[in-house]
């Protein structure tokens, strides 16, 4: 039976502290878990990770015992479990150890004590962040129109997606920043040229997206019902034809960019297919010319 609310029912707030010396994704993710199960409840999460040293711990306890707030913590280091375990039961303060109890029990089940790796849990860090960032980044990069910005930001990302409108250049820009790839996307206007600076940009950041006429022509029209669309050119099948035709030449006149066609392939399979470039490209055993996938 589903869990739902009269619509009169005023929300209960709730601040609660994610502390972690790690991430703190698990804490996240078992936190969002258990609140799902008390939907009246707004919650309000701060989150403090890679805390380090029982320094750091007394100035977040200090502000949980003034706010009273809920913490729910995941501790790889044992001393600053345990230190925190007895600040909060000598303070009054309510908390959730994550790890602890199911630590204590395998501890006991193995007959051994746990070993903290912090060289494994640096390097999941790098790579956690790292992927956050490129969305984070990719998101904010997603066909940005003002020539000095996309200058800017084009220097910045690793990836540059060019292809007229509807050519699957987000959902892919966001997969490949999943991946770790900051990932800018550009849309191609009819007749409209391309920004002197491009030139100047490594044109290896660059990979073309095209597509059949009328699978974009299909892909349009769905676009304009949900989207209410009243430029008529936009799905015009004729119109479609020509722009394809004019983003093809410019593709052309620019050999080192792959054009991918995706309208046969999946976002997947095309994504697949960008990260094998930019891997033999970083190790310098592909030449940059012409190529359509």
């Amino acid at each position: 039976m589903t869990n739902t609310l009269p619509p009169s029912s005023p929300l209960k707030k709730a601040s609660i502290f994610l502390v972690s010396d790690g991430t703190g994704e698990t804490a996240s993710v078992i936190a969002n878990a258990l609140l799902s199960q008390f939907p009246d409840v707004d919650p309000y999460f701060s989150r403090y990770k890679k805390v380090s040293t029982e320094t750091a711990l007394e100035a977040i306890l200090r502000q949980a015992e003034i706010h009273q707030v809920l913490i729910i913590y995941t501790f790889m280091s044992p001393s600053l479990r345990k230190y925190l375990s007895e600040q909060v039961q000598a303070r009054g303060i309510l908390a959730i150890d994550v790890l602890g109890g199911g630590i204590s029990t395998l501890e006991s089940f193995l007959g051994k004590s746990v070993l903290p790796r912090p060289g494994i849990m640096s390097q999941v860090d790098e790579s956690y962040f790292k992927r956050v960032d490129a969305v984070e980044s990719t998101l904010a990069y997603d066909e940005e129109t003002d020539p000095k910005k996309l200058e800017s930001i084009f220097e910045e990302c690793d990836v540059i997606l060019l292809g007229v409108s509807r050519t699957s250049k987000t959902p892919l820009s966001l997969y490949l920043a999943f991946k770790g790839y900051k990932v800018a996307t550009y849309a191609l206007k009819y007749l409209q040229e391309l920004p002197l600076f491009f030139s100047k940009v490594d044109q290896t950041k660059f990979f073309a997206l095209t597509i059949e006429a009328k699978a974009l022509h299909k892909i349009r029209m769905g676009r304009t019902k949900s989207e209410q669309i009243q430029e008529k050119s936009y799905t015009d099948l004729e119109f479609i034809k020509k722009e394809l035709e004019w983003a093809k030449n410019i593709f052309s006149e620019n050999p080192r960019w792959p054009v991918f066609d995706m309208t046969h392939q999946s976002i997947e399979e095309i994504a697949a297919e960008i990260l094998k470039f930019l891997l033999l490209r970083k190790h310098n055993k592909i030449k940059q010319e012409k190529r359509f996938f």
